[in-house]
């Protein structure tokens, strides 16, 4: 491994594992004018962190190794991740995929991507039913339940008066990050079947294809699904926590 940087206590440290090094040299010392030219939200970042993201943004970056951030808890190296995670995506259009050990790990992921505004709800796929609550949203299989307890509330022939059956409507797309007045058929295509027939098994393949980040846990990883689903969509994986 290299030392790219050797920076100050309780900031970053980074290490390109390469075959070629020559690629990376005028990555190491970003200068001011690089990072200036990449996107404007970086300016919450702290210098380490910049020049992590800009490292990492050079065409080819990860093209000949691999390139790990390193640092003491409270450095920011899952906001970085973020932030590289929306550089690269930006910059080859494909889908990018994120692992963390735990189900916890890609859901603090996921909700950065996405309470930061790197994407919208609609960019970012949380693969495996056994993912943290706190997005639900973000999973095909778990949006496809909610609408199903939806319209069983929606649709009931009693009981039920106009004003509620409306906010049910205004609850469930707030939840998917739709607008509250939304349609029954813009929610509806929101939360497609995914079940484990065939045409569910399609649909769920077509959505973590066209979504800009796959986020899932290292044992998710392994899915045949997930394989077949990005077989020809990835060239960067992220790994969160990965010592």
């Amino acid at each position: 491994a290299n030392i790219v940087n050797t920076p100050a206590p309780g900031t970053l440290l980074f290490y390109i594992i390469k075959r070629r090094w020559d690629i990376f040299v005028n990555a190491v010392d970003a200068d001011d004018e690089r990072l200036a030219s990449l996107d404007p939200a970086l300016s919450i970042l702290n210098e380490s962190q910049r020049i992590a993201v800009a490292t990492v943004s050079v065409p080819g970056a990860f093209e000949f190794g691999i390139f790990c951030v390193q640092g003491p808890p409270g450095t920011g190296k899952t906001i970085t991740l973020c932030h590289m995670v929306a550089q690269e995506s930006k910059r080859n259009g494909k889908v990018a995929l994120v692992l963390a050990p735990s189900n916890a790990a890609v859901a603090n992921i996921a909700l950065r991507l996405v309470l930061d505004n790197h994407f919208s709800p609609n960019n970012v796929c949380v693969f495996g039913e056994g993912c943290h609550e706190s997005v639900y949203h973000l999973s095909p299989h778990h949006r496809h339940k909610r609408y199903q307890t939806f319209r069983k509330l929606y649709g009931a022939p009693k009981g039920k008066s106009r004003q509620e059956k409306e906010k049910y409507r205004g609850d469930i797309a707030e939840w998917l990050g739709l607008s509250r007045r939304s349609t029954l058929h813009e929610i509806k295509k929101r939360c497609p079947n995914v079940g484990d027939d065939r045409k569910g098994q399609d649909t769920l393949t077509e959505i973590i294809a066209s979504s800009s980040v796959v986020c899932a846990t290292l044992n998710c990883a392994g899915s045949r699904l997930l394989r077949r689903s990005l077989a020809k969509g990835v060239d960067t994986i992220f790994i969160d926590e990965a010592a």
